[in-house]
């Protein structure tokens, strides 16, 4: 069953504040990812364990492809250059939020 939320990018600065608070309502449900493993690490270890460490390169599928099979919820913390991850997620009914301004680049793509 899926029942994780992914962050990516989850140790930046508007990552960080997203991991912290949801840790405190979904305790061992959220995971940080990203290319720093020992930055997502490092969260780890502020949260005492609540939260989970991954790599994950959003632009190498081959990153993500098996990553994400317990994954319900994505959460993008970054700004992304392409909307490819997006549309994996999409065509694979993960649930994806975007807190940077992924906007633009649908507008620059029609």
């Amino acid at each position: 069953m899926q029942d994780k939320i992914l962050i990516i990018g989850g140790y930046g600065q508007v990552g960080k504040y997203v991991t912290l608070e949801l840790s405190k309502v979904l305790p061992n449900k959220v995971i940080v990812a990203g290319r720093n493993l020992e930055k997502a690490k490092s969260l780890v270890t502020k949260t005492n364990g609540k939260i989970n460490a991954l790599y994950l390169d959003i632009y190498d599928r081959n990153s993500y492809y098996n990553a994400l099979k317990n994954i319900s919820v994505v959460v993008m913390c970054l700004s992304p250059k392409n909307l490819d991850f997006a549309k994996y997620c999409a065509t694979n009914g993960i649930h994806y939020i975007d807190t940077s301004p992924i906007i633009t680049l649908c507008l620059q793509e029609k």
